[in-house]
């Protein structure tokens, strides 16, 4: 199965005045039987106070995480069902301070 790629990937794509995307690497998500593959993307907000809330992160990597400083410092990590968690824990170590918000289930998913 083939996924389609929205170029470029791990980099910021601006949407409209603080409101940009990611588009990043594919993931395999595992249904007990076989895996699917999925393409994933990040949104990432500036607030009012700077603060960036970024909703379902991508995999992080040099490029991405230099663009995303530039933005403002990361306040919130959001992982929104248990889909879309894949890269919290990464983003997490490197954004300590951030607030971490976890659907229900994540945290049970996450473990397996």
């Amino acid at each position: 199965m083939k996924v389609r790629k929205y170029s470029p990937l791990n980099s910021l794509k601006k949407i409209a005045d603080n409101l940009w995307i990611v588009d990043g690497e594919e993931v395999l998500m595992d249904f007990k039987f076989f895996k699917v593959p999925f393409s994933t993307r990040m949104t990432v907000i500036r607030l009012q106070n700077g603060g960036l809330w970024v909703h379902s992160p991508t995999k992080p990597n040099d490029n991405l995480l230099l663009e995303i400083k530039r933005l403002g410092e990361v306040k919130h990590l959001i992982a929104p069902n248990v889909l879309h968690y894949s890269y919290i824990d990464e983003w997490h170590q490197l954004f300590p301070e951030a607030k971490v918000w976890l659907a229900s289930g994540v945290q049970k998913r996450a473990r397996k």
